[in-house]
């Protein structure tokens, strides 16, 4: 029996773009004008920060960059000071650790901003995958080692559909087990189905689906939930060697051209189209429809 969603099928291997020189100055440009927009914001975060709990204002730890490389990522400071090395790499829903303004930050992803000083650094891009801690570098063995490809970001498929990442732990008795072996795999699959086909547009899209997340305001978020419940599922029905399971894991997080990678082009859409799938912003909704069907009935010949 699999003990992980890693274990039912491995993601392809992407086609790795180039940065480019247009995509750095877009980042510069982005990541700028932000600062200067949010300055303020940023001051005010700073100063409640001082005087609930005093020095450092901001959490600074070692991350994994483009292909493996170590840079230190930069965050506003959310938990009491020396609550992380006593505690879990992961932040837990109603995280104990958490100070007044932590929790605050936390929720409304404020604690994000100064990573803005690491897009304009070049560690990070405005779009790419959320880079990951040293605690779970393990996880990039084998073919997961080819999201490394490519540079960490703010926004991203993963980072919309799962927005609400510390509410997926509660109740689990085991947090980070269950991140190394079905969350962390499904964002992998997820961040190789989209940027081996990135467009500067579809960048775009994400960036302000991103944002948008941010203040809940996305159809997308509850998504996040739903693919985990099926990876789960899987998991615990011993799936991993049925026939058909392939496809199906590359329906629901859209390995391919299809799912993840095309709903970058349906924002409007998707703001207004509210629940109904993991792709409802589709035009027409006919492929959807029909591909939610076949998954449907390889599902019931492979419980047969």
């Amino acid at each position: 029996m699999p003990s992980s969603f890693r274990e039912t099928v491995a993601p392809r291997r992407p086609r790795v773009l180039p940065s480019g020189t247009a995509a750095r100055l877009l980042d510069i440009v982005v990541a700028a004008a932000v600062l200067v927009f949010f300055a303020p914001l940023m001051i005010c975060v700073a100063a409640a920060i001082f005087v609930e709990d005093g020095r450092p204002i901001l959490f600074s730890q070692v991350r994994l960059g483009r292909r493996g490389r170590h840079f230190r990522m930069h965050k506003f400071r959310k938990f009491h000071e020396g609550g992380r090395p006593a505690g879990r790499p992961l932040t837990m829903e109603r995280d104990p650790r958490l100070t007044g303004v932590g929790g605050f930050l936390a929720r409304t992803k404020l604690d994000e901003l100064p990573q803005l000083w690491n897009i304009l650094k070049g560690d990070m891009s405005i779009v790419g995958p959320r880079p990951e801690s040293l605690d779970f570098r393990d996880c990039f063995e084998g073919p997961y080692g080819a999201v490394l490809e490519h540079k960490p970001g703010i926004f991203g498929p993963s980072q919309v559909l799962f927005r609400n990442e510390s509410s997926l732990y509660r109740g689990r008795p085991d947090p980070e087990q269950f991140y190394r072996d079905v969350l962390f795999p499904l964002k992998a699959h997820i961040d190789l189905a989209y940027f081996a086909h990135r467009t500067p547009l579809r960048d775009v899209a994400w960036t302000v689906r991103g944002a948008l997340a941010v203040f809940g305001w996305s159809s997308l978020l509850h998504q996040g939930a739903v693919l985990v419940e099926e990876a789960e599922d899987w998991i615990r029905e011993d799936r991993a060697g049925g026939r058909g399971l392939p496809a199906q894991i590359g329906l629901l997080t859209g390995v391919g051209r299809r799912g993840v990678d095309e709903i970058a082009w349906g924002v409007g859409s998707e703001i207004g189209a509210g629940s109904g799938g993991f792709i409802p912003a589709l035009a027409g909704g006919g492929r959807y429809a029909a591909d939610q069907a076949r998954a449907s009935r390889s599902r019931t010949a492979l419980s047969a």
